[in-house]
């Protein structure tokens, strides 16, 4: 079998849980995008879709936007940033964060704003998320620090501070922190050091071995339409459901994924959908249920988003097939 060339492409699972796994492979329909629709950078480490309904690809090149037709590069300003496009976000007025790896800033229009900490620009590594909160506050995953920001009304310039995660074994020390999340109920979870953390308040907790975190680089964190926090890092798998106190082990054998950015998502029917580098998972019925290269090519997926808002019936992803049915959801590709 031949190695597949990178894309982002639509997959669509039409009946798949009724069928003995032989026959998975046939149920698979996919609706590759590449250069010849002006995704000219194939290397896709994120995939983000707006409330708007638009879809946007954060590429080792730049970022890109998806209009009903084709991806059209979109500029980020005259400020030169470089190296990849590590994540994207949107806030509650509707900004679309973005951040680079020698930076972060955010799009209002058709202008892009750079924000900077101490004057510098807010540099990013694979895994560094960006997360917001219902009252506009922006908080980010840098480098190892937390930072938050906020646009004062009376300046409109953005104000980012440092919160230090104390690390408690070693008193005046902090964790590393490397993800982020504006969690339920004004809480904020973060993956520091080896495990996670969540403030409430003004006070840490942090979430180790005895409330079932596993040592680990906990990178990507999502907050389900359930309450659950799911968290994926390089070789775990864990989720809190509403109330608990601990989590709960979602592990899978020989999971291997290093640098994940947003390879966890649900779908429409709220079951939640993961990636483990050469595979992809649906949690249902307290189990994964895995599609890999038994039920289709070999490929090393990357960046995987749902497609709850159902572009093609939209006529969004046009070309796509017409006749869908089941869970949906866009991944990219990698070489």
């Amino acid at each position: 079998m031949g190695k597949s060339r990178p894309c982002v492409v639509l997959l669509s699972v039409i009946g798949a849980l009724l069928l003995p796994a032989a026959c998975l492979a046939q149920r698979y329909t996919f609706k590759p995008y590449g250069q010849a629709e002006g995704l000219s950078n194939l290397n896709v480490n994120v995939l983000f879709q707006t409330r708007a309904g638009f879809l946007w690809a954060g590429t080792e090149d730049g970022l890109f936007r998806y209009d009903g037709l084709r991806f059209e590069r979109v500029s980020l300003g005259s400020e030169v940033l470089v190296g990849s496009v590590l994540s994207l976000h949107e806030d509650a007025a509707g900004r679309l964060w973005v951040g680079r790896q020698n930076g972060v800033g955010y799009l209002e229009g058709s202008a892009f704003h750079l924000v900077r900490f101490q004057q510098r620009k807010l540099p990013l590594f694979p895994g560094d998320t960006i997360s917001s909160a219902s009252d506009g506050t922006v908080f980010v995953a840098s480098d190892g620090d937390l930072l938050a920001g906020n646009q004062p009304p009376s300046s409109g310039e953005w104000s980012f501070h440092k919160i230090p995660v104390p690390d408690p074994l070693k008193p005046g020390l902090s964790l590393k922190v490397n993800s982020v999340l504006a969690g339920p109920h004004g809480s904020l979870v973060a993956g520091c050091g080896e495990g996670i953390c969540t403030l409430q308040g003004s006070s840490w907790q942090a979430w180790g071995e005895k409330e079932g975190i596993r040592k680990d680089t906990w990178q990507s964190l999502y907050l389900s339409s359930k309450g659950e926090i799911w968290a994926l890092g390089n070789k775990h798998i864990a989720a809190l459901p509403p109330g608990a106190s601990a989590f709960q082990d979602r592990d899978i054998a020989e999971m291997n994924n290093p640098d994940a950015t947003n390879a966890i998502t649900e779908d429409r029917q709220g079951r939640i959908l993961a990636s483990s580098g050469m595979q992809l998972m649906r949690w249902e019925n307290g189990a994964w249920n895995i599609f890999d290269e038994r039920h289709f090519e070999a490929f090393d997926f990357g960046a995987l988003l749902d497609d709850r808002r159902n572009f093609r019936k939209s006529g969004f992803l046009r070309g796509a097939p017409a006749a869908f049915a089941g869970n949906d959801f866009i991944i990219s590709i990698r070489q």
